[in-house]
């Protein structure tokens, strides 16, 4: 596919790691109130509020809806009630969504130099720095899980009680607890955001539109069209991983580290899909959204600007 790519200017690892650092916080910071509800309502239901489990506390409340979930806990708790975790998540995004965008741009060079054709290369760079990302900064997504999750058995002051309670009850590897399905998660939110965003912008961008709106025109508006292209791919197609990653996290797990709920994610998948039926899979698909589409749009926006700043004639990712 030709794309409109005019004196490319490299930006230099350190610059990418800088404006990612600044997009993912920004965009996190806009959008966090609907992650929050999204944990809550794929927590919604769990195992029928977990009645068959001695020794279990039960799961929060039914909602029935993005809005009634925010509205309640806020009428409970106060409006903070719905930024609770937001300082784990801005720490997730600054080493998580820097390590990613980082790591997407150094693969992608890597890649490129064998020859490997372009989709191609953006695919699995895009699987590569998901996976290695994510892997890494799996303690700071658990802590976020459990403190919006609002379960009594995690009474956390604070993300540095979390983390001081989780290892001096789990010990280091629960800081862990839920990393594959985090990492399946990640490996395809990767892979169905960084390249779809690519393809988007390059199709818009492409030389044989040559009556098409967009042809030569690389600047807020298309980047604001692929971006919402992405975020409705990444939604759709992540979402059930991202249901069994926020139950596997949010589990209790007895003396010896082991999971009461679920052994496995296939395990947890098994029983969600027979408690709740297949559609549990896709609970807190809106607020996902909410999150995902106005997150891609704030992060590239945000990602491309500052990038112009450092190479105004850029045009590609």
């Amino acid at each position: 596919m030709g794309s409109r790519v005019e004196g490319p200017h490299k930006v230099s690892l350190p610059t990418v790691a800088v404006i990612s650092a600044i997009a993912s916080c920004t965009a996190e910071l806009s959008t966090f109130p609907f992650d929050w509800a999204k944990t809550r309502l794929q927590l919604n239901g769990e195992l029928g509020n977990r009645a068959n489990f001695a020794n279990i506390s039960a799961s929060p409340p039914n909602h029935r809806g993005m809005i009634r979930t925010m509205l309640d806990a806020i009428r409970k708790e106060g409006l903070g009630v719905v930024f609770t975790g937001l300082k784990p998540a801005l720490v997730r995004q600054a080493t998580y969504g820097t390590l990613k965008m980082t790591m997407y741009q150094h693969f992608k060079d890597k890649f490129s130099s064998r020859h490997i054709r372009g989709d191609y290369t953006n695919m699995l760079s895009a699987v590569a720095s998901g996976a290695l990302s994510s892997a890494l900064c799996n303690p700071t997504d658990l802590i976020k899980v459990r403190l919006q999750g609002g379960d009594p058995k995690f009474q956390y002051r604070g993300m540095t009680h979390a983390l001081i309670s989780i290892v001096k009850l789990e010990g280091w590897s629960g800081l862990y607890k839920g990393v594959v399905p985090t990492t399946q998660r990640a490996t395809l939110i990767s892979l169905l955001t960084l390249p779809t965003y690519d393809f988007a912008k390059r199709a818009l961008l492409t030389k044989d539109h040559d009556r098409w709106y967009f042809h030569s025109r690389d600047d807020s508006y298309t980047h604001f069209l692929a971006s919402i292209f992405s975020a409705i791919v990444s939604t759709l197609g992540t979402q059930p991983i991202d249901v069994l990653k926020t139950r596997m996290m949010n589990q209790p797990f007895d003396q010896h580290g082991v999971g009461m709920l679920y052994k496995s994610s296939f395990d947890c998948l098994v029983k969600t899909v027979n408690t709740e039926g297949v559609l549990a899979c896709w609970k807190g698909t809106i607020p996902t959204f909410f999150r995902s589409g106005p997150w891609c749009i704030v992060f590239w926006c945000t990602y491309e600007q500052l990038k112009r700043l450092n190479a105004p004639s850029t045009h590609s990712l």
